[in-house]
C-alpha cells in the first residue's frame, strides 16, 4: 500500500500589467490516503485569493476576491518517491465586477483556477520540502495501519 501524504501548501505570486498589478495567494492543507484499489485519492482545501489595482492616467482603482477552496488530488507512485501529484479538475471560479474609474463605470472581469500539481516528489525520512517563486510545500507520510 502507499503512504498517506498530509501537510500544507502557501503560495504567492504577483504579475505585473500594462495597467497595474494583481497578487494571487493560495494557502491549503493537503491530505491523500489510499483508497480501496490502493491508489493515493485526497483533497486540498483552504482559502484563495486575489487582489489587484488597475491605473490609467490618473485614475484607479483597487480590486480583489477569495474564496473557500476545495480541490480533488491523485498522485502516483510508490515507497519513498518519486510521487507526481496532479489536480484533475481545477476549481475555477468567473465573476464580474463593477468599479469606477475617474466615474466612468469599469466591469472588471475576474476568470482564475485553482490547482496543485507536483513532480518529482521524494520522501527523506517520511518528509519532502518544495520550495520555488513564492511558494512553499511541504509534505509528510505515514503508513496507512499508522
Amino acid at each position: 500500500m502507499p503512504p498517506c501524504v498530509l501537510d500544507f501548501h502557501e503560495g504567492s505570486k504577483t504579475v505585473e500589467e500594462p495597467n497595474g498589478e494583481t497578487v494571487a495567494t493560495v494557502s491549503l492543507i493537503i491530505e491523500l490516503k489510499p483508497d480501496a484499489q490502493g491508489r493515493l485519492k485526497g483533497r486540498a482545501y483552504g482559502e484563495f485569493s486575489v487582489s489587484g489595482v488597475v491605473e490609467e492616467g490618473d485614475c484607479s482603482f483597487a480590486w480583489g476576491t477569495g474564496a473557500r477552496v476545495e480541490i480533488e488530488l491523485e498522485a502516483e507512485g510508490s515507497g519513498d518517491g518519486p510521487y507526481s501529484i496532479r489536480t484533475p479538475q481545477p476549481q475555477r471560479v468567473y465573476e464580474v465586477q463593477r468599479h469606477y474609474l475617474c466615474d466612468q463605470a469599469v466591469d472588471l472581469t475576474i476568470g482564475w483556477q485553482v490547482l496543485f500539481e507536483g513532480d518529482g516528489v521524494v520522501f527523506e525520512n517520511r518528509k519532502w520540502e518544495g520550495e520555488s517563486e513564492g511558494s512553499r510545500t511541504v509534505l509528510v507520510y505515514k503508513d496507512p495501519d499508522e
